[in-house]
């Protein structure tokens, strides 16, 4: 599949933040969310109307490997896609989380159930 770019190499173009955006399946509002990046940044990265600052750059890289986004290198080309271990580990632990969580709620609903009559 190529070598993994670094992070300290690696320039986002429109079109893979077009692409990463699509694979995880987040609207223009939901990136700006968890990136942090304005929305009307992310619309003139994807349609080149603007030249993003190496940190914005940065921060859309850095939200989209959080969230199992992998850019790739093969000679010239360049592409994106999921990293399917990553996800699969994400995956596993909101499954944990969940649990404790509804394990939690469980217990406490048991607890105030011992102090009625």
């Amino acid at each position: 599949m190529g070598i993994p770019t670094s992070e300290l190499d690696y320039l986002l173009t429109a079109q893979q933040v077009r692409a990463a955006r699509g694979l995880l399946g987040w609207s223009r509002r939901e990136l700006a969310l968890v990136s942090r990046v304005s929305e009307s940044t992310i619309k003139g990265i994807e349609l080149g109307r603007t030249d993003a600052k190496g940190s914005t750059l940065r921060r859309l890289y850095n939200t989209f490997v959080a969230h199992s986004i992998a850019f790739f290198t093969v000679g010239s080309a360049t592409g994106v896609t999921i990293d399917i271990d990553a996800t699969a580990d994400y995956l596993a632990k909101r499954r944990e989380q969940q649990a404790e969580v509804n394990g939690n709620n469980s217990a406490r609903s048991i607890g105030s159930e011992k102090g009625r009559v």
